[in-house]
């Protein structure tokens, strides 16, 4: 069974934003599997070595981090996005739905204990929930999940804290196994004995999962970055996190909150 990793550079931009009297910076990385970017602001920091053969049960190296190599504080959020071609995200296991990539999340990752956020994330083995940021010194924090049409599934983490000069996050992620459960080929076999002393094949069960032989998994990760004040973060994470409007505002405030950012007082008098 091969399980061919598709290996790529996604576009890198840094953008000069600027409006009214405030001006700050953002920037936006991409990965899909295996990338290593540089620039004057902040980087995306991956170890990852596929092998050429991706078996079940097998389990790659695949650490990602974000640095800050500017010398401009900064907040950061990500957005991973994972699919195989042709076929489902989940598969049904005599426990209950498992991912058919397991990701194994790095120590300090946790997700918002909000409806439709943890009890998802549980299965994907995020486990540890929190209410707030200011509960998740140095953590990567699910904020929302997203199923898409296509098979896909987004998922928006947001850095607990402000990555400081020279400063890096903890690690979002740290390997993919290809979940045990996926066999190929034939799992069972039924024998008669026939009228020549022998005996002859009946019936041959294949694995349900054996149609993920072939078949590609892909993890995109895109990282954005945006200078740590309060106005520059409440317009860029705005933008990216795709959430309703309330909930955008809940999350954005308390992430202010919790890192002690508060509004300016141009706009305080607006």
């Amino acid at each position: 069974m091969k399980k061919k990793a598709a290996l790529g550079l996604a576009g890198l931009a840094a953008v000069a934003a600027i409006g009214g009297t405030w001006a700050y910076w953002n920037q936006n990385l991409s990965v899909n599997n295996e990338f290593k970017a540089g620039n004057f602001d902040s980087d995306i920091v991956e170890e990852f070595k596929p092998e050429e053969d991706w078996l079940p049960g097998e389990t790659v190296k695949k650490v990602v981090s974000v640095k800050n190599s500017g010398n401009v504080d900064m907040a950061v959020m990500t957005k991973i996005t994972q699919k195989w071609d042709g076929e489902k995200l989940t598969l049904q296991a005599a426990d209950g739905t498992e991912y058919a990539a397991e990701v194994q999340w790095g120590e300090n990752v946790a997700a918002f204990a909000a409806p439709g956020v943890a009890d998802i994330a549980a299965p994907m083995g995020i486990e540890k929930t929190v209410d707030s940021f200011a509960d998740a010194d140095d953590t990567w924090v699910l904020t929302d999940i997203k199923e898409n049409e296509d098979g896909s599934q987004d998922l928006y983490f947001v850095y607990s804290g402000i990555v400081a000069e020279a400063g890096e996050t903890s690690a979002l992620l740290t390997s993919v196994t290809m979940n045990p459960l996926i066999q190929s080929g034939i799992t069972s076999k039924k024998y008669e004995p026939n009228g020549s002393g022998g005996v002859d094949l009946v019936k041959a069960d294949a694995n349900y999962l054996d149609s993920y032989e072939d078949a590609q998994y892909t993890m995109t990760i895109n990282a954005k970055t945006v200078q740590a004040t309060f106005d520059a973060i409440k317009d860029v994470f705005g933008a990216a996190l795709e959430m309703s409007d309330s909930d955008e505002e809940v999350v954005i405030n308390d992430f202010l909150a919790a890192n002690g950012m508060d509004k300016p007082a141009a706009l305080e008098a607006e």
